[in-house]
């Protein structure tokens, strides 16, 4: 899975062992043994997207999510959970606003 580890600065390590961090990996076993090894009973979706963006949690944190003229976000925006698990932690993990742009696809880590 890591065979690219050698490559990594010590910087990004750290990086890559935070984000792996939360992972409950005790719970792969059994995915493992009946998603991968055994044929599913359940079909697995085709159309997954990113979970949704709950942009007045986010806005009141201090992030300016970009709107369609319908009012929908205007962004795909995924927060890595080793950064924050909500709103109040986006809040205090943020030291300015930050600004989006419509379209755009973001990975917060």
């Amino acid at each position: 899975m890591l065979r690219w580890w050698d490559e990594l600065d010590a910087a990004k390590r750290a990086h890559l062992l935070d984000e792996l961090e939360p992972i409950p990996w005790a719970r792969l076993d059994p995915l493992v043994e009946s998603r991968v090894l055994r044929e599913p009973r359940e079909s697995t979706p085709t159309d997954l997207e990113p979970a949704p963006v709950y942009p007045r949690e986010l806005e009141a944190a201090g992030m300016e999510i970009p709107r369609t003229p319908a009012g929908e976000p205007d962004v795909t925006l995924e927060i890595a959970p080793s950064y924050a698990l909500d709103a109040a932690d986006v809040k205090q993990r943020m030291t300015e606003p930050t600004a989006l742009k419509p379209g755009e696809s973001v990975y917060i880590s």
